[in-house]
């Protein structure tokens, strides 16, 4: 529970005087001391609570020196009050009482607002005096959940995808922490890959990450004394530019949020080569007799060609029959008429190749061969030698 309280809380609690004076002994005073949560997060506030009790017949002195562990701070404004009707002195990593008295058959409280700024187990222990009494408390202050984020690959084309991994890690060697989540709205030119290959080893954690959308969500995950988990998401870049990629803090159910994670990514224009082969069977034919183009279409270049077109104008000299892409889809004329044929195959990737056949019938005809002309383009990117982007191929006619 996260409070705010705030300076140097001092109360006294009770003040029940004897009605016979008495010897008094050192023996006869109580020391405790408590902190009101046992177990808070870095940067949270709680307070230290400071009982003395008597049990003689008269006031009983008494005053103790607390130093702080590193981990905790007194937060301000540092003063000098009274407490116990003695002299309390706060300073930022001590809480001296001086000069107190405390009642007969009586006791005084006083309590302490602090900081909490280092995560761990810790202990802490006042001494009294006269007396040498000692009281002790310990406190647990958790850290929030480390994150880091980092892209599969420093440098990416237009079109390509590229793994994003995000690692949890639980700092605390004692405490669980459960509910962590944050979000990773992407930067623009990036969004979620479809498919997006989600790979998630967290316990409990919900990811969210629709392919298209530029935002990743993750929620629900548990992680153990010192555990650390993955998660994995492929994202598409789709302008070119330096990315900087930020999450939100990232929060769990025992904490206060941690910091967010970054990492960036440079989007370059693609360079693709794309290169188009034609056969043809059979060669020779005769008119009336079935046509089989064959074409191929290589992406030679070092980054995929997206959204490539293969166009081809038939010859006035056949009519069409049928085309079957080995992937995508395409436009062509009706079945015996002549036109162009137009197939979108999708993106390419380096080093790729893929295949349209196309049959037609040789019409009626007096000259010796024909010849037919293809062509491959990309959409954008850098294509350095387009010769070969256009094949032809010639048959003969007997």
């Amino acid at each position: 529970m996260i409070r705010s309280l705030l300076g140097v809380a001092v109360a006294a609690a009770s003040c029940l005087m004897a009605t016979s004076p008495a010897a008094a002994a050192p023996e006869d005073l109580g020391f405790t001391k408590s902190f009101s949560d046992t177990r808070i997060a870095v940067r949270d506030l709680t307070s230290v609570t400071f009982t003395l009790t008597n049990s003689a017949l008269e006031p009983e002195p008494a005053g103790f020196t607390d130093i702080l562990p590193e981990s905790l701070d007194a937060v301000g404004p540092l003063v000098t009050s009274s407490a116990c009707d003695g002299t309390l002195t706060v300073g930022q990593h001590s809480i001296t009482l001086e000069n107190a008295m405390v009642p007969a058959q009586g006791s005084c409280t006083f309590s302490v607002t602090l900081s909490a700024n280092k995560l761990g187990v810790w202990e802490n222990t006042a001494t009294l005096s006269p007396g040498g009494l000692t009281a002790k408390a310990s406190i647990t202050i958790v850290g929030p959940p480390v994150t880091t984020k980092a892209f599969g690959a420093a440098t990416i084309a237009v079109g390509e995808t590229t793994p994003l991994s995000f690692t949890l890690v639980n700092p605390n060697t004692t405490a669980a922490l459960t509910g962590i989540g944050f979000t990773d709205p992407l930067p623009a030119g990036l969004v979620v890959a479809g498919p997006n290959g989600v790979a998630n080893n967290c316990p409990n954690a919900t990811v969210t990450a629709t392919p298209g959308s530029n935002s990743i969500s993750v929620s629900g995950a548990t992680l153990s004394p010192s555990g650390t988990c993955t998660i994995r998401v492929n994202v598409t870049a789709t302008s070119t530019g330096i990315k900087e990629n930020t999450t939100s803090p990232v929060s769990s159910g025992q904490t206060l949020a941690g910091a967010p994670a970054s990492a960036s990514i440079t989007v370059v224009t693609p360079v693709t080569d794309l290169r188009v082969a034609l056969r043809g069977a059979p060669n020779p034919l005769r008119p009336g007799n079935v046509l089989t183009y064959t074409a191929t279409v290589i992406n030679d270049g070092p980054n995929p060609a997206h959204q490539v077109v293969l166009t081809d104008q038939l010859p006035g000299t056949v009519t069409f029959n049928s085309v079957t892409p080995a992937r995508g889809s395409c436009t062509a004329p009706p079945a015996g008429n002549s036109g162009t044929v137009v197939c979108d195959l999708g993106n390419l990737a380096s080093g790729a190749q893929t295949t349209v056949s196309i049959q037609v019938t040789v019409g009626p005809f007096t000259g010796s061969t024909i010849t037919n002309t293809v062509s491959a383009t990309p959409v954008g990117g850098i294509e350095p030698d387009t010769a070969d982007n256009t094949a032809s191929y010639t048959v003969s006619v007997r």
